[in-house]
């Protein structure tokens, strides 16, 4: 039986992808059994490729909810000039030159549920919640500090003449 990565790397790759955008994946992506695995079927699909994880830094065992995987494939690879990824692991991104210098920025990112009351001790609202206690952020509401801080990453790239691709699981309507 081939590991699900191989075979959805390779379907990818079968409808010439050259940009995957995967929201709330659920997988440890700094887990180093994930990581190995993960870059061991990249290799196997693609000559070319950069991925970049968002996954907070709660250890979780191999799942973990939320997180964000953006990739670019084949010879875009060439266009990357820059990769990001935000300082609570909410959305990673990648910056692609095009012709005459233009700037497209895709970014790949997951917003945690609304959670009124308690939650899981591993559930991505309570991740990111333990991630902002420890930044000693006022008035900790990941929703609420996920919106603020992506709004201004995003008006700081448009204010640089960035063209923006937003690609996520915004857990709402």
């Amino acid at each position: 039986q081939r590991p699900r990565h191989l075979g959805f790397f390779s379907y990818m790759k079968s409808i010439d992808a050259d940009i995957i955008a995967i929201n709330g994946p659920n997988l440890n992506l700094r887990h180093p059994y994930i990581r190995r695995l993960f870059f061991q079927h990249q290799r196997q699909v693609w000559e070319h490729s950069k991925f970049s994880f968002s996954s907070s830094n709660i250890d979780t065992g191999l799942q973990k909810p939320g997180g964000t995987i953006l990739a670019i494939t084949g010879n875009l690879t060439r266009r990357l000039i820059e990769s990001t990824a935000d300082n609570l692991r909410r959305w990673s991104s990648f910056t692609l030159l095009g012709l005459l210098r233009a700037k497209l920025t895709v970014v790949c990112t997951y917003q945690v549920v609304d959670t009124r009351g308690p939650s899981g001790p591993s559930t991505a609202f309570t991740q990111q919640l333990l991630m902002l206690k420890r930044q000693h952020r006022d008035n900790q509401r990941p929703r609420k500090d996920y919106q603020h801080d992506l709004r201004s990453s995003l008006e700081s790239k448009i204010n640089a003449d960035h063209k923006i691709v937003l690609s996520g699981d915004l857990n709402t309507d």
